[in-house]
């Protein structure tokens, strides 16, 4: 009988210290306010000396990049909501509707993307890789191309 496959990657021994705590910092620096500098000051000082903090890098700064149109987007629904709800439900019933909704575009975006950062962050400093869904793949690629 074949033994079942693990999906967890263990840590690669020829990842340092270092490198895991270069990694683990690109994603979590968000949580410190330094949601775009931090990962993109990592990716290029590090882009050359090591593979592992250079992936990891990229899809923290990737992750950075696509939280703008997400907000923007999420700000024009409000917006959107509010000029609806301003026609349809007069002006009392629309500032509950925008708030309502305010709260659940602004935070929910966010809190999703930080869940993602922090997992890929503890995964990073345990020496795994995890690459992040869809942005993993562009990174990958960005960083094969010479």
């Amino acid at each position: 009988m074949t033994p079942p496959i693990s999906t967890q990657r263990s840590p690669d021994p020829a990842v340092s210290l270092d490198e895991r705590l270069l990694a683990g910092a690109a994603h979590l620096a968000f949580l410190g306010g330094f949601w775009l500098v931090a990962p993109l000051a990592i990716l290029v000082l590090m882009r050359k000396q090591s593979r592992y903090v250079a992936f990891h890098a990229m899809q923290a700064t990737l992750l950075a990049i696509a939280m703008v149109p997400i907000a923007i987007g999420a700000w024009m629904l409000a917006i959107l909501a509010q000029i609806a709800g301003v026609v349809f439900l007069g002006e009392e019933g629309a500032s509950y509707l925008f708030v309502g909704l305010f709260l659940l575009t602004s935070i929910g975006p966010a809190l999703a993307v930080a869940m993602v950062g922090i997992v890929a962050g503890i995964r990073a400093l345990r020496g795994k890789t995890w690459s992040v869904p869809f942005v993993g793949r562009i990174a990958r690629n960005a960083l094969a191309a010479p």
